[in-house]
């Protein structure tokens, strides 16, 4: 990608001397869940993808003089595996291959808590943006009238728009009360053909029945459980400390996501 000429950009860890001031690191390596079928291959990548950058922020901090005050990791509301009733920061880890592969990204992310640096772990539910990503991927189809509910449609969504990301991850950087997990979804989720409709009612138009679950496993295989299954993660973190949403119902936030100019309020204040 590129950045404005103001920004200076290093090819790797080793190469910011120690004679930079860092004050605060974002970590949002990872490969994406659904891109390839999960070989063993593939799974070993998905935890490598997750594990190395955060074990190697924190061997990388360990070698400075002056340290971050703050690291700032994505992790998933995959923590929690699916799940129907709410799920705040104190709940447990789940079963499955996503829950294992988040909680093993969260293991290497807190480590950096042992050189006095705040870790923040920010618990990402389904990321709503204009371009790339999940809208991204089935806007063709749903503005053809093609789109569908994915299974029975009662699995929990978890969302957040995009502008709330980045208003989340500012605030955590600049708010110490902010520790350890933090989900980062809208305080009003929703049902998988709740967000069908919406989406399509966005589009003007309605969502064309249902895609039954069998056709998605023999499409995706075992990735369609990312599909057909949800957490009910709510933002207890956050609202405590006082964030405000930009974006906390969904259909407001699939408005200014699909309107022609884009005017998003990158808000969140305190």
């Amino acid at each position: 990608r590129r950045f404005a000429a103001a920004v200076p950009v290093r090819a790797s860890l080793a190469a910011i001397g120690n004679e930079v001031a860092v004050d605060s690191v974002v970590n949002l390596a990872a490969a994406s869940i659904l891109a390839r079928r999960w070989t063993p291959s593939r799974r070993a990548e998905l935890l490598e993808s997750r594990v190395a950058p955060a074990a190697a922020i924190a061997a990388w901090i360990a070698t400075r003089s002056r340290r971050p005050r703050v690291v700032v990791t994505a992790s998933s509301v995959s923590w929690y595996g699916p799940a129907a009733g709410p799920c705040d920061e104190t709940a447990p880890a789940g079963a499955g291959f996503r829950s294992e592969i988040t909680a093993a990204r969260e293991r290497a992310a807190a480590t950096v808590a042992r050189h006095g640096v705040r870790d923040v772990r920010l618990r990402l539910g389904i990321v709503l943006a204009r371009d790339g990503g999940f809208l991204a991927a089935l806007r063709p189809l749903f503005a053809r009238g093609l789109g569908a509910t994915f299974g029975d449609g009662r699995q929990p969504f978890a969302w957040i728009h995009l502008a709330d990301v980045v208003a989340l991850i500012l605030r955590a950087i600049e708010d110490p009360r902010l520790a350890g997990p933090v989900n980062a979804v809208a305080p009003t989720h929703c049902t998988g053909a709740a967000f069908a409709t919406a989406f399509a009612a966005a589009l003007g138009g309605s969502p064309r029945g249902r895609l039954p679950a069998w056709i998605l496993r023999a499409a995706l295989g075992r990735r369609a459980e990312v599909l057909l299954t949800g957490t009910a993660a709510v933002p207890a973190a956050a609202l405590a400390v006082g964030f405000r949403f930009a974006f906390p119902i969904l259909e407001g936030a699939l408005a200014d996501l699909v309107a022609p100019s884009r005017n998003v309020n990158q808000g969140g204040p305190s």
